[in-house]
């Protein structure tokens, strides 16, 4: 069960960061300039955020599902860990193969020129600037490997201690529905009267 959901929630992930990746460094580039023509609302939208928040919250939702399917708080960090692993090692794969296919395109998006600026003092060359797409992309592959099994521990930690938080406290609830056969059934508590459970 674990390395299922795992597996599932890990693609999702990676599908997520990917996406972020996606929009954030080629939405510029010049291979989009007709439909940001067409479309200048749609290319205006935060989608990098929105992509990185649904990366955070499958993150937490891995460790209430894992947490609903094992009653196991381990379980959950375990599946939030390998999801983070497996989702981060699908973004160094994509990441890196997006950077080598549109290498070019991303050589003359002008937020790439911008981001090189910001740490050096005069424009670059095109020999520095493709160095520093290809440094770039390499080191916020390699570190998000090491950051998403850490990150996936956490958020499935909040997520896994969050549910069983509820499931402690529904399996304590004095009315909860009684499962049976019939179409309804009577509860009934120590020292009280009976209640009416409706059965659906």
């Amino acid at each position: 069960m674990v390395r299922k959901l795992s597996w599932a929630f890990g693609v999702l992930v990676g599908v997520m960061l990917t996406a972020m990746g996606v929009t954030g460094n080629l939405f510029g580039a010049p291979i989009f300039a007709h439909l940001r023509e067409l479309h200048p609302y749609l290319f205006g939208l935060p989608w990098p955020i929105w992509f990185t928040e649904g990366a955070i919250a499958s993150l937490a939702l891995a460790g209430v599902v894992a947490t609903c399917r094992t009653r196991s708080f381990v379980a959950a960090l375990k599946v939030g860990a390998l999801s983070g692993l497996i989702g981060s090692s699908i973004l160094f794969v994509t990441g890196m193969g997006m950077t080598i296919a549109f290498h070019d395109a991303m050589m003359k998006d002008p937020g790439n020129v911008h981001e090189y600026e910001l740490s050096s003092p005069t424009p670059p060359t095109e020999e520095q600037l493709s160095d520093f797409i290809y440094s770039d992309a390499l080191e916020g592959s390699v570190t998000m490997m090491f950051e998403g099994p850490l990150v996936g521990t956490i958020l499935a930690a909040i997520g896994g201690g969050g549910m069983l938080l509820i499931l402690a406290f529904w399996n304590r609830s004095p009315t909860r529905p009684v499962r049976s056969s019939g179409e309804n059934a009577f509860q009934r508590d120590a020292g009280s009267a009976p209640r009416l459970a409706i059965i659906p």
